[in-house]
Parts: structure tokens; C-alpha cells; sequence
């Protein structure tokens, strides 16, 4: 990942030395260039790494022909040809049209609406002399990030990394204690907030215009469906998902070097891996494919090199493999905290630094994945709640019955990482939400007559599922199903200073938060709760993590799951093509058939890595654990209950069951957060 800085100073102050300075700290984004451009009161800077033909022509900031406009970008442009159509801009015989230029062009031909003609990765930045206006665009998915700073009538600051900021006198580093606990508490933050008081994310699909007058941002994209044919037949519908991946799958391989890929020996990693290796072998002289691989030798469940190898043995793909093992998850942080700057580390995050480490000790300057592929190509459980909500209990039977005899043939996990084992199991999921619903609106002939017909199709008493329904409507605390429990306020982690959580309102922060979440829309739908993933900061922070380690490693992660079109395409879906015959994401498997070895094609377990978690974590780095519990942490130890870390620590080293695995990650992110405070 390339990385872009700036300054524009609204007070008419001259920009000196401080844009070399911002760039300078992220060095390690320009192995190939770091150049600044300064006029009065406008500075911007880039870190240039090339990972395009077009970049090796490139030199940034780009000033325009005149020099009335400037720009600087960490840009991949997926519709160049499109764009350079449009704009008449072919010039045969000069060097090639770069993604800057295509940019500025679009600037010049659109103005401030120029973002939502542009299909890609983009963050990028132009200073309009004539307009006396700084402007800022970001993709719509938010693959290349930007954050700013900013201070009425005074300065406006932005940068791909925090740290560059913080390399301003003027930006103080103080803790965002609210986002601080947010974290800690595994809650759902405030996806424009960062860690740091006032620097904030500027936001996906958004763009930003500065003037000395004022600063206004807006939004420019917002996630919509396209309209696709309700009356296609399964074979067309999955003949036009292929061309679309495809294409989203070839116009990231780009590239002035070889391409890797990120290979887990799942769907989604195996189907980009094998559709990018056919593409490179049809149509470059790079015709070698680097695949990446994390892999177990102690944690035998959890190792995918059979379905990895399935893979690699095809000709023309070069395997590299890290060993999980090798190195604890402590030792890991102390890598990752030389360049991510929040010190929200958390979950297996871990393995995406290892796969871009791996990648940049290799030839590689490209590195596609497969994240998220199951949130573009949704599983479709919800389509039992529409089944449900229709009162069409015979289609939820069946269907209900065929996704317990497909998860049966190699006991297949769902994504709640839940076990079902028999079809009242999932009748007790999705079905029970309707049938409490009509109970507690006294919609009692659509109640019964469900029950009469759920009779018919399931081995579960009517008069139970009353009998148990009745103690929910009336003792909310149970459902009719032994095993639900009815949602209930969010505790504050005891990880967390009680004193602390009392002081920023943490528990009624994540109350709201919670209560907002569990506001079911008035129609539940696959693509409504696809929808809602798609949007979350969760995604954002995700993807804006990946692309840190990337840049660390000097590579570029593409997502093809992440191209818009195929995005906006699968959201027009039926839901019948995520689920079919008890085959979740069903226009995918359809698609990759003949392209993907049938092996995998046919997965539908995952691997659980909370054995190796636990190992990687307590086993390996329990003396480095020890040590952050044992000396001064300084301030943050006001925000974490490190008394019952210790406690924690000693239980989950005893091996005693009472430790879940959430009380594991949980402890893992304060001690995290508490080890990223000592290096500051």
C-alpha cells in the first residue's frame, strides 16, 4: 500500500517541514519514493509503492499541466478503460495513462462528483488553486484508508496512518477513553472514531471538500442492489455471478511483479486462488501464482493442508507455508506494534500478519484474498425467517430437512459456529421468532394455524411449543426452546475498571448500542441482514487492519469479494440462491464448479481455532504475559481490572474449564491493549 499526507492550513499560515515529517514516519509505505509539494498553505506528500505498470510512470504529488490542480492518491482504478473512453484521453504513442491522471481527469470532467464514477481502491486528495479548495475522496467499501484531523478556522490534516499525524505538534495524543472501553467490551463502535480524541476515519464512500470557510463532507455512494431477473434458472444466475467474479478477479491482478494469494483451503480463498490462476496462465508471461498458506503442525483439527493441496498441485502454483506455532501471539504484537498505530489487536488477526509477512519476503508486490467472501456471497439463513414470516412451513420442512442431511456429511459448522443436528433445531431458531411474535401481538390465527401445520412437518408438540411460549410472553427470560435465551442487557466485561466503565458511561453505551441492534426490521430478509453486515464498522476496521499489515510487509492486499460490482449484483439476489437444497451460498458452489477442486466445492465445515488460540496466547506467551501483568502499565492500567486479569490468567494456564473462549479473547485484548501502552 502506497500512503498519502497533507496540510492545509486555513488560518493562511505558510506549510513549512511538517509534511516531510508525516511522510517521513511511514517510510515503510514508499520503498519506491517519498516526495513532498508545498505551496503557502497547502502541503501534500506520498509514500510511493508500485504495484501497477502504470505507477513505474508515475511520480507523486502529480501536478497538472498549468498547475492549478495537484494531487496525490494510493489509488487502483478498476475501470480505466471505461473512464479513458469517456474522457476521449487514448494517447497511443506516450507512456501510459496513470491512476492519478485518470483521477485528476475525472476531477476536471465531473468536479466534486468525480468518486462515484471511479470503480476500484481509492483515497485520494486535490488541491483546487483556482477554488481555493482541498478535496478528498474515498472507495466505497473504505479498502484504502484515511484519517484526518481537524480544528475550526485553523488546520485541516489528513494521512493513510494515524502516526502521521500524531507527528504534528499540534495534535495531541489523547486517548478516546469512551472508544477505548468500547474496545475492551467487545461492543460496536462509532465506525468514524479511532482511539484517539478528535483523529477521526474518514468515512467509505464519502468525499470532503476544505475551504478557509469551512469543511464539508458528504456522502457520494450508498450500498444499493442492482436489478437482477427474478426469473432466471440457476445455471444463468450462477453463468453471471462467474463473469462477474471474473472479472473482479482480473482486473486486480495488475501488477509490475508476480501475484500471490492468500490461500486457507476454504471457498472463498480457493476460488480466487484458482480463477486468478487461470487467467494468469492464459494471458501473462508471470504465469506463476504465490499462494500463502498458515498452517498447524501440533493442531492437527485445525490444519488445512489437504484441502490446500488440492490447490497447489496445480502447475504453475508456487505454495509458501508459516507454520502457526513458531511464534506466540505476544511476539507477534511486538511486531505488528512497530507499525499499526491503535493497539486494537484482537481475535485471529494475528494470522492476516503472518500471511502479508510471508508475502513480502516473497516476489510478490500483489496479494489477493478471500475476506468476506461470506458476507458478499451470503449464507442465507435468514431465508428460513422469510419461509417463517410466509407461514410456509412445508418449504421450511424441507429445506430445514436438507440443510441437516448436507451439514451431516462432514459435520458441517454454520456460521454462528453452532452445531445443528436434527431439523427442530433450526425450526427453534428461526421459525420460534414468528410464532413469539403472533403470541405477543395476540395474533393468535396465524399462531395456530402454524402450529397445526409445524405439526405436520416436525417431531415437536404443539401444545409444548405453546406450553413454553407462554412462559416467554408472560417471563421474557425464557423461550420456548430450552436452549434460547432471550437477549439481554450487555455486561461490562470484568476485564474492564469498574470505576473506569462508570466514568466514560461504557454500560450505557453499549445498552443503546445493543438495543439499536436488536431492533428487528419490520421484515427480516437474507439480503436485509446482508445488507446490515456489509455496512458495519466492523468491516471497515477489518479491511483497514489487513491493509496496515500489508503495508508493513510492502505488498498490496485486493479483495475481489469486494468489488462493487459483485456486491451490488448478489444483493439483488433471490434468496434462494444463498440457500438451495440445504446448500448455503448456494450461486457461488454452482459457480466455482469445474473451476474449484470438488473437495472443497463441497466444504461445508470450518476449522475451529480456538484450541490453537489458547496455546498460541497462554501457553507460548504466558512469561511476556506475566510480565505486562507484573510491572506499572502507567495510565492504562486505570482502564483494565488487572487484579482479575491475574485471576484469569492463572485459570486459563490451569486448563480449568471455567474459562470460555470469550473470556479468552476478552483477555486477550486488554492484555493486548496493555502491551501496546508500554511501547509508547
Amino acid at each position: 500500500m502506497s500512503g498519502v499526507a497533507g496540510i492545509y492550513y486555513l488560518d493562511g499560515r505558510p506549510v513549512e517541514e511538517e509534511v516531510d515529517r508525516m511522510v517521513d514516519v511511514m517510510e515503510h509505505r514508499g520503498p519506491d519514493g517519498i516526495n513532498t509539494w508545498r505551496s503557502e498553505a497547502v502541503g501534500l506528500g506520498h509514500c510511493m509503492l508500485e504495484t501497477t505498470p502504470e505507477d513505474q510512470h508515475e511520480s507523486l504529488p502529480l501536478i497538472d499541466r498549468g498547475g492549478a490542480l495537484v494531487a496525490t492518491a494510493d489509488a487502483r482504478i478498476d475501470n480505466r478503460d471505461d473512464i479513458i473512453k469517456t474522457l476521449g484521453l487514448q494517447r497511443p504513442k506516450d507512456p501510459p495513462i496513470t491512476d492519478t491522471e485518470l483521477i485528476l481527469a475525472a476531477y476536471k470532467q465531473w468536479g466534486e462528483d468525480c468518486p462515484q464514477h471511479l470503480l476500484g481502491a481509492f483515497v485520494f486528495a486535490i488541491w483546487d488553486e483556482k477554488n481555493e479548495r482541498l478535496f478528498l475522496g474515498r472507495d466505497q467499501f473504505g479498502i484504502k484508508q484515511l484519517y484526518f484531523y481537524h480544528k475550526n478556522g485553523r488546520h485541516f490534516y489528513f494521512a493513510s496512518e494515524i502516526k502521521s499525524l500524531l507527528s504534528l505538534s499540534d495534535v495531541p495524543e489523547k486517548i478516546d477513553e469512551l472508544t477505548l472501553g468500547i474496545h475492551l467490551a467487545n461492543g460496536r463502535p462509532d465506525g468514524e472514531r479511532t482511539i484517539f480524541q478528535n483523529i477521526l476515519r474518514f468515512p467509505p464512500g464519502h468525499a470532503l471538500t476544505a475551504t478557509p470557510c469551512k469543511v464539508r463532507r458528504r456522502q457520494y455512494w450508498s450500498l444499493s442492489a442492482t436489478d437482477v431477473p427474478s426469473d432466471l434458472t440457476d445455471e444463468e444466475y450462477a453463468e453471471r455471478f462467474r463473469n462477474i467474479f471474473e472479472e473482479a478477479v482480473r482486473c486486480r491482478l495488475r501488477s509490475t511483479r508476480s501475484v500471490g494469494s492468500e490461500l486457507s483451503g476454504g471457498l472463498d480463498s480457493s476460488y480466487v486462488t484458482c480463477v486468478a490462476h487461470r487467467i494468469l496462465r492464459k494471458s501473462t508471461d508471470r504465469n506463476t501464482l504465490h499462494t500463502f498458506s498458515t498452517v498447524y503442525d501440533r493442531f492437527d483439527e485445525c490444519d488445512e493442508r489437504p484441502y490446500i493441496q488440492e490447490v497447489t498441485k496445480k502447475e504453475g502454483i508456487e505454495p509458501h507455508y508459516t507454520i502457526v506455532e513458531e511464534q506466540s501471539i505476544i511476539d507477534l504484537l511486538d511486531e505488528i506494534y512497530d507499525y499499526l498505530d491503535d493497539g486494537r489487536v484482537s481475535g485471529n488477526h494475528h494470522l492476516n500478519w503472518l500471511t502479508a509477512r510471508q508475502a513480502g519476503r516473497s516476489p510478490v508486490r500483489v496479494l489477493l484474498t478471500g475476506q468476506d467472501g461470506d458476507t458478499t456471497v451470503h449464507h442465507g439463513w435468514q431465508y428460513f425467517l422469510e419461509l417463517a414470516r410466509g407461514r410456509k412451513w412445508e418449504e421450511f420442512a424441507r429445506l430445514a430437512n436438507q440443510t441437516i442431511r448436507v451439514l451431516q456429511r462432514d459435520d458441517g459448522v454454520v456460521e454462528r459456529q453452532e452445531t445443528w443436528s436434527e431439523p427442530e433445531d433450526i425450526l427453534g431458531d428461526y421459525g420460534s421468532v414468528y410464532l413469539l411474535r403472533w403470541a405477543k401481538k395476540g395474533n393468535y390465527l396465524k399462531l395456530l394455524s402454524s402450529l397445526v401445520e409445524i405439526s405436520k412437518h416436525f417431531s415437536v408438540s404443539p401444545w409444548l411449543i405453546l406450553q413454553n411460549m407462554w412462559r416467554e410472553v408472560v417471563f421474557p427470560a425464557y423461550y420456548w426452546r430450552k436452549s434460547r435465551q432471550s437477549p439481554s442487557q450487555p455486561n461490562v466485561p470484568k476485564t474492564i475498571a469498574p470505576q473506569f466503565a462508570d466514568d466514560v458511561g461504557l454500560k450505557e453505551y453499549l445498552s443503546k448500542r445493543s438495543s439499536q441492534s436488536n431492533e428487528e426490521p419490520r421484515h427480516i430478509t437474507a439480503r436485509n441482514a446482508q445488507a446490515r453486515i456489509l455496512k458495519s464498522s466492523y468491516l471497515v476496521s477489518s479491511f483497514e487492519k489487513i491493509a496496515h499489515y500489508a503495508a508493513a510487509a510492502g505488498v498490496e492486499a485486493r479483495h475481489p469479494f469486494m468489488d462493487k460490482r459483485l456486491i451490488e449484483f448478489c444483493l439483488g439476489l433471490p434468496p434462494q440462491q444463498s440457500l438451495s437444497k440445504g446448500w448455503s451460498r448456494a450461486v457461488m458452489r454452482r459457480a466455482m464448479k469445474g473451476v474449484v477442486p470438488e473437495p472443497i466445492r463441497q466444504r461445508t465445515e470450518k476449522a475451529n481455532l480456538a484450541a490453537p488460540f489458547r496455546y498460541l496466547l497462554i501457553d507460548l506467551g504466558g512469561g511476556e504475559i506475566e510480565q505486562i501483568l507484573r510491572y506499572d502499565t502507567g495510565k492504562m492500567g486505570n482502564y483494565v481490572n488487572q487484579s482479575y486479569l491475574s485471576s484469569l490468567y492463572k485459570d486459563a494456564k490451569e486448563e480449568k474449564g471455567s474459562v470460555s473462549q470469550d473470556e479468552l479473547h476478552t483477555f486477550a485484548k486488554a492484555i493486548s491493549m496493555l502491551h501496546w501502552s508500554r511501547r509508547r
